[in-house]
């Protein structure tokens, strides 16, 4: 088993992609496996012992490669096409030689001079019509786009490309960079607030988790991003009290990081202030701790909530008491 896997990759890496170009069993291949995710691409290349670095488009490639010298052997070289050979140039000025001369046949020096430029201009109409052929070829070809594409545009603010990738497939709204960020964590860390509004309509998952759990309301709140808060609330909720693994819940991001904004919205939208990380910090704690500018401020509107939500637990205990008795 061992032998075949070492056989295969060094099979593959001997295969250059250009000999397969005009190949349609390769191209069906290759539209099959564009389905697959990035790390999906990266699951079936290890199962055949194949390396599994490099982005999307160097996988896919890999990949079909691999498949297509499974079903059909390993692939030759195309060869060029033969050139003339020097005994056909000989045979040329042979005959070119041996035809005769006409000197009536010959121009003045102002005729040829006219015959020159006519088969001058001519030649660039020729190649004029030949480059708009070509042209129109590469534009008629469909243009590819991968996950690292989308994750790109998400993080440079390229709300054209962002359209492009979505147009293109719509499930590259799944993709994840190596720290499990979704393209709408990194535009709610970034700031895009468009490109969140194309993604979240394009179905994202807005309880997308990365790898440490933080949310795409995570990053907005920690950023001060407030539009997009109020967004993620409108369109999800419950975001607003989802923890990361370490127990941070969005409120407690905005406290830490000073974002006097976000911390009066999501005390306005009813927030469990009172929520405790795994290390039992509270928001009032992660506030104190900042040390921040406006912390102070922060301590008195939380100060305030939380004395609101005691005042209504005490009124809750009374009423509960006096239907008791």
């Amino acid at each position: 088993m061992a032998t075949s896997t070492a056989l295969l990759a060094d099979q593959v890496a001997g295969v250059d992609p250009a000999w397969l170009a005009e190949d349609d069993e390769f191209q069906r291949i290759k539209k099959t496996l564009k389905k697959l995710r990035t790390k999906d691409l990266r699951s079936h290349l290890e199962v055949l012992g194949l390396p599994t670095d490099g982005l999307s488009k160097v996988l896919l490639v890999r990949l079909a490669i691999a498949r297509y010298i499974e079903q059909f052997g390993v692939p030759e070289e195309p060869q060029p096409p033969e050139s003339e050979t020097d005994s056909d140039h000989d045979a040329t000025a042979a005959a070119a030689a041996a035809a005769p001369h006409d000197d009536s046949a010959l121009v003045s020096g102002e005729g040829a001079a006219s015959m020159a430029v006519v088969l001058f201009d001519s030649k660039n109409a020729d190649d004029d019509a030949k480059h708009d052929e070509e042209t129109g070829l590469e534009e008629d070809e469909e243009e590819e786009f991968f996950e690292e594409d989308l994750l790109r545009a998400a993080h440079s603010g390229d709300l054209e490309l962002v359209y492009k990738c979505l147009s293109y497939r719509a499930s590259l709204v799944k993709a994840e960079d190596e720290y499990g960020r979704s393209p709408l964590s990194i535009a709610s860390d970034l700031g895009h607030v468009k490109i969140v509004h194309a993604l979240i309509g394009s179905s994202a998952n807005m309880m997308h988790q990365a790898h440490d759990g933080m949310t795409p309301m995570h990053y907005a709140a920690r950023n001060g991003h407030l539009e997009i808060v109020k967004y993620l609330m409108h369109r999800r909720g419950q975001l607003v009290d989802r923890p990361n693994e370490f127990g941070i819940t969005p409120l407690m991001e905005a406290c830490s990081n000073g974002q006097v904004r976000v911390v009066q919205t999501l005390l306005e939208q009813d927030v469990f202030v009172n929520a405790r990380a795994k290390d039992g910090a509270s928001a009032l704690l992660v506030t104190i701790q900042s040390q921040s500018s406006v912390a102070f401020r922060l301590i008195q509107m939380l100060t305030r909530c939380v004395r609101a939500c005691v005042r209504a637990c005490v009124r809750a205990c009374v009423r509960a008491c006096v239907r008791t008795c």
